[in-house]
């Protein structure tokens, strides 16, 4: 019957929206390889690849859909013996699609990749599906911009069934050049940071980081509104979400003129420090990195209230140069040598050039005596860090500076901090 449909010019395109309904209705044991057929038949067949093209976005989106609904059934349920894996059917049917669209070069990546067997297990599935939207990067122009407006409409209007993959999707196609990116991306996902689902919040940081590499958008981004929700996203307890919103103000401050970074670095300077003790390395390190771009963001008025919160920060990344991760203790020491210079401290970035780090901690308190007291107050919560190397720099650093303050004020200090907590 499709064979001879498929024949007739007049009823093509009905023959298309048709096939959609068929994997719209999917069962498991029918419905794709019967649609796989005719998807292979239409690769055969020139005058139908016009219209394919504009289905070819809904019939992906569909596909994807059932195979998400697949892995459902599966956790509940094992197939049985003489009934075909749904996984497998609805990847099959992915794979035809594209070669139904001149995507052969995407399914051989793919395969490369280990991407078609993840999306065979329910675990492994969405990293599968990413591979999937990565590659669809590769395409020609028309078929990403089909692509990204579908995806687009599909967040627009909250399809809450197609909603996870298609995030997926649009996030990694706003990293392609053109397409007519505008306000209305940034709007959209400024919305999806509040999700309810971990990832689809993910993907909604990914989306504006690749949006933050342009410097028109970036400007676009400066709105209190938008910044709040990205800050909150450092006290996420994702990970991969904190490590997200910190790239997202890495790339963003990277597009800015220093005027208009200057207000940003000033928010960063006082909530990137909780992340010095972060339980990621990566956090951490990424953390310290961008404070120090912070400190070379900041113009006229602004520096005076980045030195204050600089004097707050230095003994933390003084005691984080011992910190088990070679790399965070190296990031430190560069972030405490920028913030020494910022300062005008000659004699601590002296030393901290010479590599005495032994010296450190004694030219920290003869640089700022009339913080001493606050650096032993800051210092003592460290002997309770999780590092044995930063517990006893710590111990080392309050001994060196009871002495700075004497017998008398160093004991009066350690009573007000214990009776504090």
């Amino acid at each position: 019957m499709w064979e001879m449909l498929l024949s007739l010019p007049s009823t093509a395109e009905t023959v298309l929206d048709r096939l959609l309904g068929v994997i719209q209705g999917w069962r498991p044991n029918c419905a794709i390889p019967s649609a796989s057929q005719v998807l292979y038949r239409l690769s055969q067949r020139p005058r139908c690849q016009r219209i394919l093209e504009g289905l070819f976005p809904r019939l992906l989106m569909t596909l994807l859909y059932k195979l998400s609904l697949a892995a459902v059934i599966l956790e509940q349920k094992q197939p049985g013996a003489d009934q075909p894996v749904p996984l497998g059917l609805a990847v099959e049917g992915i794979k035809v699609l594209l070669h139904a669209a001149g995507c052969e070069g995407h399914v051989q990546n793919i395969q490369k990749q280990g991407g078609w067997d993840m999306m065979l297990r329910a675990e492994t599935l969405e990293r599968g599906v990413r591979l999937l939207a990565r590659e669809m990067r590769k395409s020609p122009a028309e078929q990403q911009a089909f692509l990204f407006q579908h995806m687009k409409e599909i967040l627009a209007q909250r399809r809450e069934w197609q909603m996870n993959y298609a995030m997926t999707f649009y996030s990694e196609l706003l990293g392609c050049q053109g397409l007519g990116k505008d306000w209305s991306d940034l709007r959209l996902l400024h919305a999806y940071l509040s999700h309810g689902s971990q990832t689809i919040r993910l993907r909604a940081l990914e989306g504006l980081v690749a949006l933050s590499g342009d410097p028109q958008m970036a400007r676009e981004m400066r709105g209190r509104s938008l910044l709040d929700r990205i800050l909150r996203c450092l006290k996420d307890p994702s990970t991969d979400i904190r490590m997200e919103a910190l790239l997202f103000f890495q790339t963003m401050m990277g597009q800015l003129k220093r005027k208009e970074a200057s207000p940003i670095a000033l928010l960063l300077a006082q909530k990137l420090p909780a992340l010095f003790g972060d339980e990621s390395s990566q956090v951490q390190e990424l953390s310290l990195s961008l404070f120090g771009d912070t400190m070379k963001a900041v113009v006229g008025r602004d520096k005076a209230e980045m030195k204050e919160a600089i004097r707050g920060v230095v003994v933390s990344l003084f005691l984080h140069m011992n910190a088990e991760s070679r790399s965070v203790a190296e990031a430190s020491g560069k972030t405490l040598l920028i913030c020494a210079k910022f300062l005008g401290w000659r004699k601590l970035k002296r030393v901290i050039k010479k590599g005495k780090n032994w010296m450190i901690g004694e030219t920290l308190l003869k640089q700022d005596r009339s913080r001493v007291e606050d650096y032993v107050c800051f210092s003592l919560h460290y002997l309770w860090d999780s590092q044995a190397g930063v517990r006893m720099e710590a111990i080392r650093f309050i001994g060196t500076a009871a002495r700075h303050l004497g017998r008398n004020r160093s004991k009066q200090t350690l009573e007000v901090v214990w009776d504090g907590e």
